[in-house]
């Protein structure tokens, strides 16, 4: 294999591991930058431990190409990290509330509209609210879920301009 090749191999392990600490990461907290960027330091380590694939397969081009070792080295360890992305607004809390609310107000008013008594009025209203908050709670996290996988692929997609200098220094 080429030094390309294994690279590119290498790489594809990396950015697997890296998805999954940014997902696991993201279990208990929402994605920030500082919690990408404490992510990605934690996981380029992998290419300086000579336990880790990644950082066997460096220790051994280094020990092949060591000006080009040195420089991949560099990149890999010292020179990756992210740039910070504007985050999309989570799904307000305002509107779990206030859509369930107006179902509400809209059922006790066509009740009252209608003329029906005390206790439809207060089932119109509450079956409304009571069946509209889940719904709604469901929509809320649904884009926040989506907000955050867009967030996780933009970074990893920052880590590409590494990739490519490090192929530009093993090309050469």
């Amino acid at each position: 294999m080429s030094n390309v090749t294994d690279f590119e191999k290498y790489w594809k392990k990396f950015i697997v591991k890296m998805k999954g600490a940014l997902i696991e990461s993201t279990k208990n907290q929402p994605l920030t930058y500082s919690v990408a960027s404490i992510t990605l330091s934690d996981v380029a380590m992998a290419w300086s431990l000579d336990y880790d694939d990644c950082g066997r397969w460096l220790a051994q081009y280094k020990q092949k190409e060591p000006r080009k070792g040195e420089l991949v080295s560099s990149i890999l360890t010292k020179d990756m990290q992210f740039s910070p992305i504007e985050e999309k607004k989570s799904f307000p809390e305002a509107a779990k509330l206030a859509v369930p609310a107006a179902g509400a107000a809209l059922g006790f008013g066509i009740s009252n509209l209608l003329g029906a008594g005390a206790v439809i009025q207060i089932v119109s209203a509450l079956v409304p609210a009571v069946l509209l908050y889940p719904a709604m709670n469901m929509v809320g996290q649904s884009i926040n879920q989506k907000n955050q996988v867009g967030l996780m692929d933009a970074y990893l997609a920052q880590l590409d301009k590494y990739r490519l200098s490090v192929l530009t220094v093993i090309g050469e």
